[in-house]
């Protein structure tokens, strides 16, 4: 059905470079406030531009069609600037990233005026010889106890810090959401030192069983791709870093606490380096490649849909991408499954077979808590 309106766009649309490349650099139009952007390469870009600025309100859709047909694919650039929310009178649902999309949100609060007031610590902080210097600091502990940091990673007894498991998980638990808290905090001080301030800290369960910790930077691709690069690494640069202190003091107090801390931080770094989950490196890979939008190319192809013009390593990667997502889901199906076998035959009562699963109560209990706690919070604000 033919659009009878007239599309108009946000007053601040702007273009950015995106990759650099031999056959066409690459560039990224959008809004850093509404942070959604549209990728276009350097000969559709001064098209692009002029069809955004002709979408005033003062033209209709059919005579932007009839104007740019020739030059730019003007249909699917409207569509694509309806969904981003850049153009304010469409009554199209903004798109929504992989998280919000996948994922149960347990915590999200704003932090930008905090940031802001970290400016002066963010600029010493990325201070370039203190970077070199954390830099060799790392790697030179890291070649020293190359060969007792599998052995620590492995040991079960790296987790017993007390005789009380209890206290032992709840340790564990406090280093991980610490842990977490300052790799986001990484982060979110290197986007400041470039001047883009984090605006929101999102906790969520993303599949709606992992737990994953994220800021929401906005602006973050009008960045150049090595300060993206340094944004996204932020947080792995960190978590080594306070690694190899850990791993140092424990040369001189055989303290258990510093081992569990630092296998916390390795674990995270593992976790996050992966690139074929929506963690950084995922996105550190993608700026390496050049490529954009790769996780949700994966999605396409779980929906049935056809990719064109992409080479044969695009397409490894999606499928190693996709093999992962399985398995992360059927990890989780797994084991709900098994905990539930296992407690049916080690449970001799219906009560004793209850608090053998209550994990699972205590999970549907905290999603429970926190959707009554989320609508409550909408209608007040209604």
């Amino acid at each position: 059905m033919t659009k009878q309106y007239f599309p108009k766009v946000m007053n601040n649309i702007q273009s950015w470079l995106l990759f650099e490349k031999k056959t066409g650099n690459i560039y990224s139009i959008g809004c850093s406030d509404n942070d959604y952007y549209l990728k276009v390469n350097q000969y559709q870009l001064p098209f692009a531009l002029a069809a955004v600025k002709d979408m005033n309100g003062l033209n209709s859709y059919n005579t932007l069609i009839e104007k740019y047909r020739e030059d730019i694919d003007i249909v699917s650039l409207i569509k694509n600037l309806e969904v981003s929310g850049l153009v304010i009178n469409s009554d199209k649902r903004k798109e929504r990233n992989e998280y919000e999309k996948y994922s149960f949100i347990l915590v999200d609060f704003p932090i930008q005026r905090l940031f802001k007031h970290l400016k002066n610590i963010s600029v010493l902080l990325n201070h370039s010889f203190l970077k070199f210097l954390a830099s060799i600091f790392i790697l030179i502990s890291f070649l020293v106890f190359s060969l007792k940091l599998p052995v620590y990673m492995t040991d079960p007894n790296t987790y017993l810090v007390y005789s009380s498991d209890t206290l032992n998980i709840f340790i564990y638990l406090l280093v991980s959401i610490l842990s977490i808290c300052i790799h986001e905090f990484a982060h979110g001080i290197t986007a400041t030192y470039y001047n883009i301030f984090p605006k929101r800290f999102s906790a969520v369960l993303y599949m709606y069983f992992n737990p994953v910790f994220y800021l929401k930077i906005p602006g973050l691709y009008t960045l150049a791709p090595k300060q993206r690069i340094n944004v996204w690494g932020a947080g792995m640069f960190v978590n080594s870093f306070i690694s190899s202190v850990c791993l140092w003091l424990f040369q001189f107090n055989n303290n258990p606490l510093l081992l569990m801390i630092v296998v916390v931080n390795v674990t995270l770094i593992v976790t996050n380096i992966n690139p074929f989950l929506p963690l950084d490196g995922y996105f550190i890979v993608s700026t390496v490649l050049k490529e954009t939008n790769l996780r949700k190319k994966l999605f396409s192809i779980v929906r049935g849909e056809k990719l064109r013009n992409q080479n044969l390593f695009i397409y490894l990667y999606l499928f190693v991408s996709l093999l992962f997502l399985i398995i992360l889901i059927l990890t989780q199906i797994i084991w709900l499954v098994r905990l539930i076998i296992n407690s049916l035959y080690t449970s001799n009562t219906i009560l004793a077979f209850l608090y053998n699963i209550r994990i699972i109560f205590i999970f549907l209990g905290i999603l429970l808590f926190v959707s009554i706690v989320k609508k409550k919070s909408y209608k007040e604000e209604i």
